[in-house]
């Protein structure tokens, strides 16, 4: 892709939408990834939809407007990971 005088050979999240943004073919993307924050919401692939949260009264819309939704900074330790496998352990002590 050229961008004034440079030329670029990635893409941002791995699909080139190329023909997409040029108004001369589809998306190269199949599945779309719906977050709440930091936690994954629902998983779109093709036409189905497969949800892991409700929001039983919908979106605000204009509250979405106003303050878009912000994901939580990523964490480089695994302390978060290591506190659910002893949970998980510790629930099955004794089976």
């Amino acid at each position: 892709m050229q961008l004034g005088d440079r030329s670029y050979k990635n893409h941002l999240d791995g699909y080139d939408q190329t023909a997409l943004l040029e108004g001369t073919g589809p998306s190269a993307r199949h599945e779309l990834f719906y977050f709440s924050g930091p936690l994954l919401g629902a998983v779109r692939i093709d036409d189905f939809k497969f949800q892991f949260l409700q929001q039983p009264y919908g979106w605000p819309a204009a509250s979405a407007i106003e303050y878009p939704p912000m994901q939580d900074p990523a964490s480089f330790n695994l302390d978060a990971i290591k506190a659910k496998i002893a949970a998980a352990i510790k629930a099955r002590e004794g089976q």
